[in-house]
């Protein structure tokens, strides 16, 4: 298994870390489920962190990741969920301008794209105040 899941609960945060090699459709299973069982502990609205800097997303990996997660519960469209990515990977940019973007993919909750996960954590507790 490649998706760590660290809860900081009394924040309402869940950060999911992607390591390489991604072994699918584990890696998007987990952080799905991940993402509901926590928002049903924690309450709503969470921030759930992708990381994705510890990962060499491929092209093929983003499209698979993006059509597993559309439209379910926990995922990048959940509005209970706000979504901050972090990685500096060409194919992580690429699926969050996707997500902003492209019709096929409108309505994500994605709130930003960031290189570190300090970055990451201080948007996440702006976006839970």
């Amino acid at each position: 298994m490649t998706a760590t899941v660290e809860e900081l609960a009394a924040e309402r945060i869940v950060i999911i870390t992607i390591s390489a090699p991604i072994q699918f459709p584990t890696d998007v299973e987990i952080p799905l489920s991940s993402s509901v069982d926590f928002k049903g502990k924690a309450g709503t609205p969470t921030c759930r962190i992708m990381d994705f800097s510890h990962s060499n997303l491929q092209f093929s990996e983003m499209v698979y990741g993006l059509g597993g997660e559309l439209g379910k519960p926990g995922g990048f469209w959940d509005q209970d969920v706000f979504h901050v990515l972090i990685g500096t990977n060409e194919w992580v940019k690429f699926g969050v301008d996707a997500m902003l973007e492209q019709e096929q993919y409108k309505g994500a909750n994605i709130k930003g794209l960031v290189a570190t996960r300090e970055e990451a954590l201080d948007m996440a507790y702006s976006l839970l105040k």
